[in-house]
């Protein structure tokens, strides 16, 4: 074929819609391993220099936890966004869908130490609720196990700090606890620095979680 006929066709290409190849990997796992921002305390002597949580502006719902190592160790994100997005040669610790009125699902996979749990709270509400974590299990601090165990309805200790621990405690497959939709344990990361220093939050964005009046 000659060039003139190649330098034609080409840029028809870019009208062409190809099949998508769906993901081993769901949205905001390539986050997981990247190094942490440091806390706002840490320029004074904290004894954790990293923060707990960092927030990506790009997608402010999404909670990316920062483990041990200073690493993002966990990312938890709204069901809807990652819906049925299992990872592939996973060995399966759960699968269930609950017989109540809201249509509640649960679904648990483990990858080597990393761990995916969907969990629908309500599967029947005009949005589908619930939440979606990947995350290596073993890296991620007290304070994340006890929110995933409370999102779980697990009860908070002990805490699930090793992979056979959550292999036995899902092989149950509990009735996951609707959302928190409000205080910290609904958004724990808000307050917390950029996940990337360079992206910064919208204008008008509260720096703090609107807090509750204190009480006289």
């Amino acid at each position: 074929m000659c060039l003139s006929r190649v330098a034609t066709i080409i840029p028809w290409a870019a009208l062409i819609v190809w099949p998508t190849v769906a993901r081993s990997e769901p949205s905001g796992a390539e986050m997981l391993g990247r190094r942490c921002p440091p806390s706002a305390d840490a320029q004074a002597g904290a004894s954790e220099p990293a923060a707990s949580f960092c927030v990506d502006w790009n997608r402010p719902e999404f909670v990316f936890m920062c483990g041990r190592g200073q690493r993002i160790a966990g990312r938890l994100a709204p069901v809807d966004d990652v819906q049925d997005r299992r990872p592939t040669g996973a060995e399966l610790l759960c699968s269930r869908e609950f017989r109540t009125s809201d249509r509640a699902r649960l679904g648990a996979w483990l990858v080597g130490k990393r761990l995916w749990i969907s969990a629908t709270t309500c599967g029947a509400c005009r949005r589908i609720l619930g939440w979606h974590f990947v995350g290596d299990v073993e890296s991620l601090r007290a304070e994340h196990l006890r929110i995933l165990q409370g999102r779980l309805g697990l009860p908070p200790k002990p805490l699930l700090r090793t992979v056979e621990a959550w292999r036995k405690a899902l092989a149950a497959c509990p009735l996951p606890a609707r959302d928190p939709v409000e205080g910290a344990d609904a958004f724990p990361h808000l307050s917390s620095p950029s996940c990337d220093p360079k992206v910064k939050p919208p204008a008008g964005w509260p720096k703090q979680p609107a807090q509750p009046p204190a009480e006289k």
